[in-house]
């Protein structure tokens, strides 16, 4: 069983039933590749004429390698694994904190440079990339994209086909402030 354990596990990256065929389908591989020579690996859909193991054979295998499971066991002593995961459980914590810093500070930018927008909307517009108490690079952002080619229709779907009363398209040339001005949100 050592031999699979040290193969790839696909448990974070797909669903879990997704990730156990997977994960027994490399497992089959490796038995056959090392001990029988051939792959087996189109048996797991389809049997071929001439192919030593069908599909049959390839599931059987597969159902004796379901029913073992893998467990990790430390090579260190006791006290050492206990000295490892205290000093994890302090990195996360640390983590978690600067991690709620960050977020409250993106916030903070964020709602700084909405209240902003029309300061800089004007400094980009009338071109003055210094303007008092304004972020030059913010207003370079702005200016780049107020010159950027219209297309109204494109920008219209984009916000999701808004239009007011009288049926004109609404949103064109919107976008997303914080997305725009470089304030992006930690990907969950």
């Amino acid at each position: 069983m050592g031999l699979f354990a040290l193969g790839p596990w696909y448990s974070k990256i797909v669903e879990p039933p997704k990730a156990r065929a997977d994960e027994l389908h490399d497992r089959i591989d490796v038995l056959t590749r090392g001990f029988l020579g051939p792959t087996v690996a189109c048996a797991r859909c389809h049997d071929h004429k001439y192919d030593p193991i069908s599909t049959r054979d390839y599931y059987s295998l597969a159902g004796l390698l379901y029913n073992t499971t893998a467990h990790e066991y430390p090579l260190a002593d006791a006290s050492a694994v206990k000295a490892w995961h205290e000093a994890d459980g302090r990195i996360k914590a640390v983590d978690e904190e600067i991690q709620k810093l960050l977020d409250a500070e993106r916030k903070t930018l964020a709602e700084r440079l909405a209240r902003e927008a029309s300061r800089y909307l004007a400094a980009a517009f009338e071109g003055r990339p210094s303007a008092t108490g304004l972020d030059a690079e913010v207003i370079e952002r702005w200016s780049r994209y107020l010159n950027q080619p219209r297309d109204h229709q494109s920008r219209a779907q984009g916000v999701g086909h808004l239009e007011n009363s009288s049926g004109h398209p609404l949103g064109h040339g919107v976008v997303e402030v914080s997305a725009f001005i470089g304030v992006h949100q930690r990907p969950s």
